[in-house]
């Protein structure tokens, strides 16, 4: 697993390209527009 930190928009586009991307963790950190990241298996 990986995390990719970015911000929202970053995560957005990369959420486009890799389906493993786990929407709950992606919400989560929408909420908290800070440190944002993405879940990878």
């Amino acid at each position: 697993m990986k995390k990719i930190y970015g911000n929202i928009a970053l995560c957005e586009k990369i959420c486009g390209i890799i389906n493993s991307c786990n929407r709950r963790f992606r919400q989560a950190d929408k909420e908290r527009n800070e440190n944002h990241w993405i879940r990878i298996h």
